[in-house]
């Protein structure tokens, strides 16, 4: 199985989304109870791992990327992390879990329908029976998705690492046959010599097809929020998703809430 291992960017990855995405926190402290046992996949740079922490009984951070997970246990250090594979979570190595996050864009960075449905599987193999998965997802913007290549300024971030701003640009590609968009991220500043690559995809769902893949697992749709987010990122999709105790059990309808 291919999958999208990390990002090689991980010295920016905090700066660069401090400014476009700090409110998703606020919406996953909704659901989170302090008896309840937590797992983040793709915990990344452990950017909501603090927050989540504090807000239950037990928490593990895991992720693909060994990179990643060192930013985050200098960050947090009373946190647990793992690593490990979001589409092969061993109960015998986690145990059992209450609520499942996979936050921001984490999800697309599984390749194709196959990496889905055993990401599900997994999920259900250590959700505890009426637990709660919560998925986060772009909306796909056709603004961004150039099926012939194409290279542009995106923003300027403020660099902890280089303490001086770093200006963004980004070559998209768009494969309509997989739905893949890949991505370039080219990091610059000429005052310091930085001119830093770093390659990697995100898989698009349009309207209804993440949903399709949803209906023939183990899991039915509780809610489904649609917010709207900044010029950079459009629209994002929050699924709620409770695990159900038979399968194949016809999901619930899909409540869509838009908050502005």
């Amino acid at each position: 199985m291919k999958c999208n291992t990390y990002y090689g960017d991980h010295i920016f990855y905090d700066d660069m989304n401090k400014a476009i995405q700090t409110e998703d926190i606020t919406f996953y402290n909704k659901y989170l109870k302090n008896n309840m046992r937590a797992l983040e996949v793709a915990c990344g740079t452990g950017r909501l791992s603090k927050e989540i922490y504090e807000h239950v009984n037990e928490y593990i951070g895991l992720d693909y990327s060994t990179d990643m997970l060192e930013i985050a246990k200098t960050k947090n250090r009373n946190v647990q992390y793992i690593w490990g594979d979001m589409r092969n979570l061993e109960k015998e190595k986690l145990g059992m879990f209450d609520i499942i996050i996979c936050g921001f864009n984490s999800l697309q960075h599984l390749k194709n329908d196959e990496d889905i449905d055993n990401f599900l599987k997994s999920c259900d193999n250590v959700l505890r029976n009426k637990g709660l998965l919560i998925i986060d997802i772009f909306n796909p913007d056709m603004r961004f998705l150039n099926i012939k290549e194409i290279k542009e300024y995106r923003y300027s971030f403020y660099s902890e690492y280089y303490k001086d701003n770093i200006d963004l640009y980004e070559i998209r590609k768009y494969d309509k046959t997989t739905r893949i968009n890949y991505l370039t991220n080219i990091y610059v500043n000429e005052k310091l010599n930085v001119n830093i690559e770093s390659n990697t995809f995100m898989r698009q769902y349009f309207p209804g097809q993440l949903e399709e893949l949803i209906n023939k697992s183990n899991f039915s749709i509780k809610e489904k929020i649609v917010i709207t987010m900044n010029l950079i990122f459009n629209l994002q999709n929050r699924f709620l998703y409770y695990k159900n105790q038979m399968v194949n059990k016809p999901p619930e309808a899909i409540k869509v809430s838009p908050v502005m």
